[in-house]
């Protein structure tokens, strides 16, 4: 074996230590980069073209608003608004198995009226109870109030309940999760509902027509349905001036100012 001299030896370790490209590799590693790009940018286009498929123009906006403290995980399209501009999910398998059952049996219909002016409020039947809804937002806090009354047919209230959370939400959208909130914590202590009031006509309206979109409105629209189908067959969804509502008004106010669930 014949010796290596101490110049070959210094110009083989500097080759190893700064290799030279030749002009072939670094045009095929500038494409290969120039690829990249423009296949992130096609990605991008395509997931704010499916953002906006999906979701209100408004929510869209309040997603991007917020950044993500974490990316490294896969997104998913997902439901349930939450503070980092993230749709969470909860309940999943409670709302898998309601979805089933939901597609298993036919839908009884739900009765909805409307109360106006100065009507006289309704009143429920005697053993069962009437539920008003209102939602309360703070966009300057980033804030949303949600509260609930439960009163009986003498119209004494037998409970209250109140929460906080933060984000940004559209009155419409706010009124909605409200309503479905109230439902299922109904739902957990089985209080027999008569009649559910809210004074936001326009859901009302969406729930008794069954309004259906690829929005995520549409998708807290149907799931109040399937409570009210499954739970509250009997109960009547009404609309109701806002001096009938002043209770759940209250607390939707003071519930800006708390830090957790007050029931």
């Amino acid at each position: 074996m014949g010796k290596v001299s101490e110049k070959e030896t210094a110009q083989s370790e500097g080759d190893t230590l700064n290799p030279v490209l030749d002009p072939t590799t670094t045009f095929a590693l500038q494409m290969r980069e120039m690829n990249q790009r423009m296949a992130a940018r096609d990605k991008h286009n395509e997931e704010m073209d499916r953002l906006f498929s999906y979701f209100d123009d408004e929510v869209v906006h309040a997603i991007l608003a917020n950044p993500l403290g974490d990316v490294s995980m896969e997104d998913t399209l997902i439901w349930e608004y939450h503070s980092s501009g993230l749709f969470t999910i909860l309940g999943l398998l409670q709302d898998f198995d309601d979805a089933q059952d939901f597609h298993a049996h036919p839908v009884p219909k739900v009765f909805l009226g409307c109360s106006h002016g100065n009507s006289i409020p309704v009143i429920p039947k005697p053993c069962y109870f009437k539920l008003y809804v209102d939602v309360a937002l703070n966009d300057h806090k980033h804030k949303v109030g949600i509260g609930a009354v439960v009163t009986n047919s003498k119209g004494d209230i037998v409970a209250s309940m109140s929460s906080p959370f933060d984000g940004i939400l559209s009155p419409l959208f706010a009124e909605a999760k409200v309503l479905l909130w109230a439902l299922r914590r109904c739902m957990v202590v089985r209080f027999p509902l008569d009649c559910i009031a809210s004074d936001c006509q326009l859901l009302v309206h969406r729930v008794k027509h069954r309004w259906k979109d690829k929005s995520a409105l549409s998708d807290v629209v149907e799931q109040i349905l399937s409570c009210l189908s499954f739970f509250f067959p009997s109960a009547a969804v009404i609309q109701v001036p806002r001096n009938h509502n002043v209770m759940s008004h209250n607390l939707v106010k003071a519930a800006i100012r708390l830090e957790r669930e007050v029931l």
